[in-house]
């Protein structure tokens, strides 16, 4: 497929880009990658995009252990940067930049996904299948599914999906 965003076009061979900005959390950052790479998803679907924001800890050898797992026929895709410490925003960022799937999932460097994470948010996805869509989990718990507009910086408008917990349970049912 094909994925535009913004002014930048480019060809997709996978349904997910995961994107992790970390810094000095190494040891969760492992717990978290072991969670990603143990997800019941087809592991060529998706790629797993790391950005260490300047760690001075043990990320950079816990990037290293999970690249060459990935390698492995049976790993999904791992890219790792890193940059100097310029804040979670700006790793975000360059993640973004670097990503390649057809739907960027953000998570957090603590963030131990169950191991039907990518399974669950593609099924989302495929009931929402607007251009421009966005899935975000959060609160308020009662709410059911809000729809948001929002604008790109172009004046573009997408709709923005604002799913908690429950709805996501309903929505895979």
């Amino acid at each position: 497929g094909r994925v535009c965003r913004g002014l930048f076009c480019y060809t997709v061979d996978m349904r997910f880009s995961v994107v992790i900005p970390t810094y000095n959390r190494s040891e969760i950052l492992s717990q978290c990658l072991h969670a990603l790479f143990t997800q019941d998803f087809d592991k060529s679907e998706y790629e797993i995009v790391v950005v260490d924001d300047g760690s001075q800890d043990a990320t950079p050898e816990v990037l290293k252990k999970f690249y060459k797992k990935s390698s492995s026929v049976r790993g999904p895709a791992l890219k790792f940067f890193h940059q100097k410490n310029c804040g979670q925003g700006v790793a975000r960022n360059r993640g973004i930049a670097e990503a390649h799937g057809e739907i960027i999932l953000l998570l957090g460097d603590d963030i131990i996904a169950t191991p039907q994470l990518l399974k669950e948010h593609h099924r989302v996805h495929e009931r929402h299948p607007e251009e421009n869509a966005a899935v975000l989990l959060g609160e308020p718990m009662e709410a059911l599914l809000t729809h948001l507009e929002a604008r790109y910086n172009d004046g573009e408008r997408f709709r923005l999906h604002y799913v908690t917990a429950r709805e996501l349970v309903n929505l895979i049912r």
